[in-house]
């Protein structure tokens, strides 16, 4: 503590005054009276009846001089240096996702970032108070609006839920960002990994938690079940990555998973609040309603991976829960396991309205699968598609394009959707491609020449795929109830150009093409680019679904907690939990989803770039300064409490 007036303390000067004030007395005027006998018995009686009375002179010039102690204190101007005060508003992100799961000398990374913050909200205060948000939710990042208030800041950060939710940090810094709207404020971030910041302009804090940590995790997983001459085969390929600096040797199990025990009717649908197990507890549950049926030992070199692929017979495995399981012990078991439902790929009806024999295309159509179902008719013979999932035209399009999915195969007029069209008979060239989109990957077409290809202005809808340096060449779109593609070129005549002869890309191409289109007709499918080799009905964390289901029917799916959540659109973004998910629809359970984690930088568990948790990285330009806070209210508030109580005394000792 300081004093900003310290001459203030020569008032201290005027206490002997006020003393010797308290002793001199009045002269009291003398009367003469013929007995006091009287007086001195009732005198002593009284002072015999009162206790303390000896305090009575005393107490007086006491409290005279504590108010004239505690009125000086207040004119010094006494004041505080407070480390931690800043101007403005701060805000401050915990991260919880998957990785803040892992275990640091028996206690979870998340845990160790909530002591943190705690211990920040005891140290820093702002004037414009503090906001706490979280990386990961479903709804809102905000887990505690702007508030002074420590107990409620402390609450919020107390009742943080881990999640298994992975992906980029844009948008809980946008959010901070929004709610910043000064240069003073200040924004907090507690983490295990500062790689992926996001530029931002505010002042930004590091707290970093969380060492090198062991581990081995699944970082790809697939599953198929297939029809062949032998009868029904299930396909089980995970992907197993150590990230430790020791070679190991670990056994991988294969299981039928049974759901744990959950009777949705028990479930208050009202009651739909967040109920995370510990993950030692959810672990051992899982691993108590699992059946293992095949095993394998495999050895994985420091820092490689190891692919595993188990395969039988399917029969009476159909529409169950296969779970692969690490059986090791590390420091993060949320990527010891993947399950998936094994389920048989439906029927694939394509029919091709051409009037030639492609025989390249014919072939790559049926060697997609076992599953698929063609039929090719003549241009003048096609009256609609009839239940068809995938429609192809060569050289033409009809009048009226049916409803699903549509592939165009050099359609040389206009499309009917308004775009202006010509056909260029010089050759061209790949010049540029979309390696993003879902059907580009693996895919390369760089430098494929053809001798004429058709020049479209696309629709506000298209989405260029391949260009030359004429225009797109290959492009998808959404319009309506269509899924289309479209080739502005013969892919499938050798003279004109050597797509169909592209080994891998064009048989690749087609084959994640017509993947493609059989995800869009699932009932459950994420919101963004479906990937075409993923496991049907199996999704990451943190992706948001779209869910085919009638909204006039009450919705809910149950997720792995055994948490009901009510659907009021066609969309669900709360998968931050690894497990099965089940969708009912009015009370009955109509689908299955799994949830897995398969993020290799997630699983890196890689150690924080910052300092330890108990001291604090400065990224901005300049840290916190101290400032000094004037506490004199408090002395002059006591001071005015002693000069009531001394007044009161005074009168009561008058009485």
């Amino acid at each position: 503590m300081e004093f900003l007036n310290p001459a203030a303390f020569y008032l201290l000067g005027t206490m002997p005054i006020v003393v010797a004030l308290h002793f001199l007395k009045l002269r009291r005027r003398v009367y003469l009276v013929s007995s006091i006998l009287l007086w001195r018995a009732t005198a002593e009686d009284r002072q015999a009846n009162v206790p303390f009375q000896r305090l009575r002179h005393i107490l007086l010039p006491l409290l005279q001089v504590l108010f004239l102690v505690l009125l000086t204190l207040s004119v010094a101007r006494p004041a505080v240096r407070r480390a931690g005060f800043m101007h403005g508003k701060a805000i401050l992100i915990v991260d919880n996702s998957a990785s803040m799961q892992s275990n640091e000398m028996g206690e979870y990374r998340l845990e160790l970032a909530k002591q943190a913050a705690l211990e920040l909200i005891q140290q820093v205060s702002a004037s414009g108070g503090m906001m706490v948000l979280v990386t990961h939710a479903a709804e809102t990042h905000i887990q505690q609006a702007f508030t002074t208030d420590t107990a409620q800041l402390r609450r919020a950060v107390e009742t943080i839920a881990p999640t298994a939710a992975v992906g980029n940090l844009r948008s809980v810094f946008d959010a901070a960002a929004h709610y910043a709207d000064s240069p003073r404020d200040k924004v907090f971030f507690i983490s295990d990994n500062f790689d992926t910041l996001p530029d931002i302009s505010l002042p930004l804090h590091t707290i970093g938690v969380g060492g090198a940590a062991e581990n081995i995790g699944i970082v790809q997983f697939s599953m198929e079940m297939a029809e062949t001459p032998r009868g029904k085969l299930y396909t089980v390929l995970a992907t197993i990555q150590n990230f430790t600096d020791t070679d190991s040797e670990i056994t991988v199990s294969l299981a039928l998973a049974f759901p744990l025990n959950i009777n949705p009717q028990n479930v208050g649908i009202a009651d739909s609040r967040e109920r995370f197990f510990e993950q030692e507890t959810l672990t051992e549950r899982l691993a108590n309603n699992e059946k293992p049926f095949d095993d394998k030992l495999v050895s994985i070199p420091a820092g490689g991976t190891q692919s595993v692929l188990f395969s039988g017979d399917a029969s009476g495995l159909e529409g169950q829960v296969i779970r692969v399981r690490l059986e090791v012990e590390d420091d993060f078991p949320l990527d010891n396991t993947a399950s998936a439902l094994l389920l048989p790929r439906p029927p694939l009806r394509i029919l091709l309205v051409s009037d030639r024999e492609i025989p390249l295309l014919t072939h790559l159509l049926k060697t997609h699968g076992a599953h698929v179902e063609m039929l090719q008719v003549a241009t003048d013979a096609y009256h609609g598609s009839g239940g068809t999932d995938v429609t192809i035209f060569d050289r033409g399009s009809p009048e009226n394009v049916p409803t699903g999915n549509v592939i165009f195969l050099n359609p040389r007029e206009q499309l009917p959707f308004g775009e202006a069209v010509e056909t260029d008979n010089a050759a061209a060239r790949v010049i540029s491609e979309d390696k993003t989109h879902p059907l580009m990957q693996g895919v390369s077409l760089m430098g494929l020449q053809v001798r004429e290809a058709s020049r479209r202005e696309l629709p506000i809808w298209g989405h260029s795929l391949v260009e030359t340096e004429k225009g797109s060449l290959i492009w998808v779109g959404t319009e309506a109830d269509r899924q289309m593609l479209v080739f502005e070129f013969d892919a499938f005549t050798p003279e004109l150009s050597a797509f169909a002869l592209t080994i891998p890309a064009a048989p690749l191409f087609i084959y994640q093409s017509l993947a493609w289109f059989e995800s869009g007709a699932a009932p459950i499918q994420p919101l963004s680019e479906r990937l075409t080799h993923a496991t049907r009905h199996a999704f990451r964390t943190g992706e948001s679904l779209q869910l085919a289901f009638p909204l006039t029917a009450r919705v809910h799916v149950q997720k792995p907690n055994q948490t009901l959540v009510e659907i009021t659109d066609a969309v669900f973004k709360q998968t931050e939990l690894t497990g099965v998910y089940t969708v009912f629809v009015d009370e009955t359970p109509v689908e299955r989803f799994t949830v897995n984690l398969l993020d290799a930088a997630e699983s890196a568990l890689s150690a924080s770039s910052s300092a330890p948790a108990e001291t604090e990285q400065i990224t901005s330009d300049a840290p916190l300064q101290p400032v000094t806070q004037e506490v004199w209210r408090w002395p002059a508030v006591l001071a005015f409490a002693m000069l009531l109580l001394e007044w009161g005394f005074y009168h009561r000792s008058g009485t």
